[in-house]
């Protein structure tokens, strides 16, 4: 694995203001730990959900207005619901519950 270089934001001065500090960061253990989000987890749901009102939002502007009007439709919140699981199956006590959150106050 290659040196990687921590690239630190901040400028010095007007005189080098498109000038970064570079910190080399080899010296730190050679691994990289990635979190995967599959099709199941609470944000993959969140953000898909999210994404496709999104979607839907800008047609519907698009269809009314002519033109796709800004929006904040980016935060969604997922409650867990409650199953009774058991071998190759269950039942879904109660359902999971999005709360969609608009950006509006």
């Amino acid at each position: 694995m290659h040196a990687v270089h921590l690239l630190i934001g901040g400028w010095k001065d007007a005189k080098h203001r498109n000038r970064r500090t570079r910190r080399n960061t080899s010296h730190r253990p050679q691994v990289e730990v990635v979190e995967r989000k599959g099709l199941g987890h609470p944000d993959y749901i969140c953000d898909s959900i999210m994404n496709q009102v999104s979607v839907d939002l800008c047609r519907e502007y698009i269809d009314r207005f002519g033109a796709i009007m800004h929006h904040n439709i980016d935060k969604g919140m997922l409650v867990a619901g409650e199953v009774k699981t058991k071998f190759q199956g269950g039942v879904i006590l109660k359902p999971m519950r999005i709360i969609l959150g608009t950006g509006l106050l």
